[in-house]
This record gives C-alpha cells, sequence and structure tokens, in this order.
C-alpha cells in the first residue's frame, strides 16, 4: 500500500494572528491545501485542541514556546509555533530559536516556504526560511556582547558622553572607556555611531522616535534604545 503522512491524515493547522486582514489572508490561502485541515483562531482555543501546527505572530510564537517550556516534565506538550512575522534581525530571530520556537518564516515570502515549514513542523522537524537561516549563520560566527556592554550601547545610541555614562552606570570613567572599546571591536564598528548604527541593523538595540526618549536624553532626531529581551540575549 502506498500512502504517505499526507494522504493518510491531515494536518491540523490552528492560525492564531494578532492582525485580522493578515489572519484571513492565512486562512484564505492555507484552506486550498488539501492536506490541511485549518482552524481560526478567532473561534478556536489553542490549548483545548489537538492541533499539529500554531501559525502565529511573533509576540504569540514567543509566548507559546515561553508556556510550552514552563510546563513542568512535559515539554512539547502544546503543538509548535511556525512564526510568520516581519521581523528578521538577528537578535528577532536568536531569541526565537533561544526561546524553542521550531519555526520562523519571514512575510512576504513565498507561499511555499510557509506551507513547507507547517508540514515539517507537523513531522516533528524544525523549519526556517532561507533568509532566517541566514541570520543564524551570521550570528554563529560572532562575539555576543556582555550585558554591561549592551547598556553602554543603549547609552550611546541615546547620545550621551563617557562621562555621562560612567556616572548613570556608577562605574568609572576608565571602564567605560573599556566597554566602547569592547563593543566597538565586536560590532566591527570604527566609532561609536557606528557601532550604534551596526547595532540597529542587527536588531541589538530598537530605534525609536523622540517621544519616547527620556526626558534627560538629548533630543536631535532619532534615537536608538536596547529592548530589555534583547540585551539578556547577550548576557
Amino acid at each position: 500500500m502506498n500512502s504517505n503522512f499526507e494522504s493518510a491524515r491531515r494536518i491540523r493547522v490552528l492560525v492564531l494572528y494578532n492582525e485580522s486582514i493578515v489572519a484571513a489572508g492565512l486562512c484564505a490561502a492555507l484552506a486550498q491545501q488539501p492536506d490541511l485541515e485549518l482552524h481560526d483562531g478567532a473561534q478556536a482555543d489553542a490549548s483545548g485542541g489537538a492541533f499539529d501546527v500554531v501559525v502565529c505572530d511573533y509576540e504569540t510564537g514567543m509566548a507559546l514556546a515561553q508556556e510550552d517550556g514552563q510546563r513542568p516534565g512535559k515539554p512539547g506538550a502544546e503543538p509548535p509555533a511556525l512564526i510568520l512575522t516581519s521581523l528578521s534581525s538577528e537578535a528577532a530571530v536568536v531569541q526565537a530559536m533561544a526561546r524553542g520556537v521550531q519555526g520562523y518564516v519571514l512575510l512576504g515570502g513565498a507561499l511555499e516556504e510557509l506551507l513547507s515549514g507547517i508540514r515539517e513542523l507537523a513531522r516533528g522537524k524544525r523549519y526556517m526560511s532561507q533568509a532566517v537561516a541566514h541570520r543564524i549563520v551570521e550570528s554563529m560566527g560572532r562575539e555576543s556582547l556582555t550585558l554591561r556592554e549592551t547598556e553602554v550601547l543603549q547609552l550611546l545610541g541615546r547620545g550621551q558622553c563617557n562621562k555621562s555614562i560612567a556616572r548613570d552606570m556608577d562605574i568609572s570613567l576608565g571602564t567605560v572607556k573599556t566597554h566602547v572599546k569592547a563593543v566597538m571591536a565586536k560590532l566591527g564598528a570604527d566609532s561609536r555611531m557606528h557601532a550604534v548604527t551596526v547595532a540597529a541593523h542587527r536588531g541589538l538595540i530598537a530605534l525609536v522616535d523622540d517621544a519616547a526618549v527620556p526626558p534627560t536624553a538629548p533630543r536631535s532626531g532619532r534615537r536608538v534604545l536596547a529592548t530589555p529581551v534583547q540585551a539578556s540575549q547577550y548576557e
């Protein structure tokens, strides 16, 4: 008898997406696949159904992976999450993989990538789109920033000088200079501003508008602040 996974049993897919337009598009596209049994997250509960794969946004995928990892004695009890997102930064991808997310596909890619990801996760495997895999490979060859170095980088992004950084972090001026030198070396930067630019491009720190900058920070255009979850990744 010549049967395979798809013909023997359809893959039960739950779509949990926090953007209704994207969710509607996903449901319409996936419903056309004969090997998929689609369930809309607006009408189903991920914890109450025996689903094979959950297709979701970044925040939902991270939350599901965290909940699953904290469940005593039963890691992997929840269906694997396949994140579909526009977040392609190194920090976002590495953090998701470290959290235990099984699949990661970028919005704007080919539908076949998403379908391949769903089918691979249903078989108990991991899946990353090509662009995401490239980010992982890039990160493996780079030296990570320490927590202190990330804090210094955050303050550099606010436009603070060494003396101001030393005062805010309650460390010596010499220590600040050592951290700045290490940050520039690890990021391959030839100036303080270059280091900030490289860090923002890699997603190690995130750009925010002036309105979000604390009143004590200089105000001259956009600023760069490190997000807590990204900083903890590089302790």
